[in-house]
């Protein structure tokens, strides 16, 4: 019966687009404290087979925690969707546009909680291989 209705309040969750933290079965943004300890993320867990949130430390090299709206990278907390983060990466050498200039990146998490920068899609800018 437990686990039924952890699967249940998960589909529930997902169906907002959110994730369900199984211990307070509050539903939750991905990459958010959600219902973790100051200084954490919550972020679906892709060693879970059926996608179950977890937290992940989310503190910059110093060990302070980053504000709710940051993520850490590069051992910073930065702002989430942060242009400048950016700046020096991307493009590559073979561009013709110089230095990599990071135009169209934005710092993004995934829902695994994994920090980089990416094209931004809102931009209308996409990753190509």
């Amino acid at each position: 019966c437990a686990l039924e209705s952890k699967r249940d309040r998960t589909k529930e969750c997902f169906k907002r687009l959110q994730v369900a933290d199984l211990h307070t079965f509050g539903c939750f943004e991905v990459n958010s404290k959600g219902g973790c300890e100051t200084g954490n993320r919550m972020v679906v867990d892709e060693n879970s087979e059926c996608k179950a949130s977890k937290c992940t430390e989310n503190k910059d090299k110093n060990g302070e925690p980053c504000h709710e709206e940051q993520l850490t990278y590069n051992g910073v907390c930065e702002l989430s969707n942060s242009k400048s983060a950016c700046k020096n990466t991307g493009l590559g050498k073979n561009t013709g546009l110089g230095k990599n200039t990071g135009l169209g990146k934005r710092l993004q998490a995934d829902l695994f909680g994994k920090v980089s920068c990416r094209c931004a899609l809102d931009l209308g800018f996409v990753d190509v291989d």
